[in-house]
């Protein structure tokens, strides 16, 4: 067994957040005040059955390892010391640090390495493909090459690793830097060929690894650095080396790619950075926030990007940052085109940024007919979930005057609908918001955590009323159905193993609803089951108003074209709905 479950099996998390939080017991798990962030209420939660704990206020998250890195402010090696002391756990010197040596090899390693591509890219023959790439068709300048160290592998597999093991170096060494790869026993090769490379440049301002983009037409067009010791791509920001200072002044702007972040500085803009290769995490957020609370998202304006502008808006709302987003302009792809056609323009553009809420609302309303009944009913789902979480009441107002205008509805049904989401909008929130925040945000959710928490007799007379179908939400459908295969085969519900079943990115959704303080509910039996109806009932309104949202619609038009029989048609429909919900209120 080793360190780290050793102790895990010896240490209770809860006594091990109880010596900095005060803890009080909350059905089968732990509340607090978070000590990570102010708060008045008590949301932080430790669960005993999941050895985990989690602030519904901040988000922040994890095991007893983590927890000590957050409130120590310390590495994990320190973590696993402390906890191993109080576990009574022997761990070695080489195991507390059994890494520091090689570590060091390779920063040593991609040093050489960057270096070594550089100089063939700048002085070599061997370079020409590259610097014709660069300067050419990217419109790179000497200088510019310099300053981010740019480099060319050629298309060979044998070039830098043979290089680096005439001078001494040892190929696993070689393997674990990322600068080559194992082919055989015997065979070593390098990982990199026929590719531009980005070195991947530390704050300190040391060579993590590399992204190469290749400068043939194959596959994959970018190749990056695998996750190694020293490089670990959720934590990591491109250009931020670079980009720290000007961003205390001016704010972030973040960018899709390496070329955008470049690009940007060569013309001046250097308050730039990219998450490289990955979507934007907590991680990159947490290292962002040492530097600025300000973030203008100018992802490419295709659908792709402005998904991702959509899923980093909420992430990084929900950290407190303040938000937004530039219009890349009609005919541009991204902010390199923009800088081609004028940096002015491209000035101009990240200047006239607007707030992330009119970015959506631009965003959404782009993507459906705003005249017809349907489109007017998709923009509304989409819209509903994002606007009814803003609180300012002027906001409120102002949103709901511009939802109005643009979709020619009463300015009072966009403000009922905004203040009413669980009864209008589909009972969760869209997909690029599926986050794990998202369980004090959505009806199904709460549904979820409510049915984890009942006895066996009151989940199957409940549950079973609803179907997978009901869940508009796809991580919590999916958590849905595997809790309703758990149950067809086990009586116990062991949340442990259940998380176990669970792939990784439901894991953590799970865990939170897990760990949803329903304690005073619990006290009141009775009360919890009337809580847990009342809930599914709702879900089942919320269908019913959606339907007659839209049938409102249809009636106006078949009113407005004088079509008598489905006029007739509709209206008895829509009679059907009210009497459907009028027994629905009665329940």
């Amino acid at each position: 067994m080793d360190a780290v479950s050793e102790i895990k099996q010896k240490l209770d998390i809860v006594d091990v957040v109880s010596k900095y939080v005060s803890l009080k017991k909350a059905g089968k798990n732990y509340k607090g005040v978070c000590p990570f962030h102010s708060e008045n209420t008590p949301s932080f939660m430790v669960s005993p059955e999941l050895q985990m704990f989690k602030c519904f206020g901040c988000g922040e998250s994890g095991d007893m390892f983590s927890f000590i890195q957050k409130i120590e402010g310390v590495e994990f090696m320190s973590a696993l010391e402390t906890l191993a002391e109080k576990a009574g756990v022997k761990v070695e010197k080489t195991v507390l640090d059994p890494d520091s040596q090689l570590k060091k090899q390779l920063f040593y390693i991609n040093d050489l390495a960057v270096k070594f591509y550089h100089l063939l890219l700048t002085q070599h023959e061997m370079g020409k493909p590259g610097m014709e790439y660069l300067k050419k068709k990217r419109g790179l300048t000497d200088e510019t090459i310099k300053k981010f160290m740019l480099g060319y592998a050629p298309d060979s597999s044998i070039v830098i690793t043979p290089f680096l093991i005439k001078r001494g170096l040892n190929k696993d060494d070689l393997v674990a830097a990322g600068v080559s790869t194992k082919k055989s026993a015997y065979d070593y090769i390098d990982k990199f060929r026929g590719r531009v490379l980005f070195p991947l440049i530390g704050i300190d301002g040391r060579t993590l690894g590399f992204t190469g983009r290749t400068i043939f037409d194959r596959d994959p067009k970018y190749l990056n650095t695998n996750e190694t010791l020293i490089f670990k791509k959720s934590s990591f920001l491109y250009g931020l080396d670079k980009a720290k200072l000007a961003i205390k002044k001016e704010g972030a702007v973040f960018v899709e790619g390496q070329m955008d972040v470049i690009s940007a500085h060569q013309a001046g803009i250097e308050n730039v950075i990219a998450s490289s290769g990955t979507s934007l995490t907590t991680e990159q957020l947490k290292v962002l926030s040492r530097y600025t609370k300000d973030i203008t998202f100018c992802f490419d304006s295709d659908t792709a990007g402005i998904a991702a502008v959509f899923r980093a808006v909420e992430l990084a709302e929900n950290m407190d940052f303040n938000v937004r987003a530039a219009v890349i302009p009609e005919g541009f792809k991204d902010i390199d085109e923009v800088i081609r056609k004028g940096v002015s323009v491209a000035r101009e553009m990240l200047e006239k940024s607007i707030p992330a809420y009119d970015f959506i609302l631009l965003s959404v309303i782009k993507r459906y007919n705003k005249t017809s009944p349907e489109g007017k009913k998709k923009i509304m789902d989409e819209l509903v979930p994002w606007f009814s979480k803003i609180n300012n009441k002027v906001l409120i107002d102002h949103y709901s005057k511009e939802i109005a205008k643009e979709l020619d509805l009463s300015t009072e049904t966009v403000i009922s609908m905004l203040a009413h989401p669980d009864t209008y909008q589909d009972q969760s929130v869209p997909d690029v918001q599926d986050s794990v925040f998202m369980s004090k945000q959505s009806l199904e959710s709460y549904i979820i955590s409510l049915l984890l928490k009942a006895d066996l007799d009151t989940f199957k007379e409940y549950a079973y009323k609803l179907k997978p179908e009901d869940f508009k939400n796809e991580t919590l459908k999916a958590i849905f159905t595997a809790i309703l295969q758990h149950r067809k085969v086990s009586k116990d519900f062991v949340p442990g193993q259940f998380s176990e079943s669970l792939e990784a990115s439901q894991k953590e959704v799970f865990s939170d609803l897990y760990m949803w303080d329903h304690s005073e509910l619990l006290n009141d039996q009775p009360y919890f089951v009337r809580e847990l109806s009342a809930m599914i009932n709702r879900v089942r309104k919320a269908g019913i108003a959606r339907e007659m949202v839209y049938l409102t619609e249809q009636i106006k038009l078949a009113e407005k074209e004088k079509a008598d029989k489905q006029l007739a048609k509709l209206t008895k429909e829509f009679e059907k709905l009210k009497d459907e919900r009028a027994l629905l209120e009665k329940a």
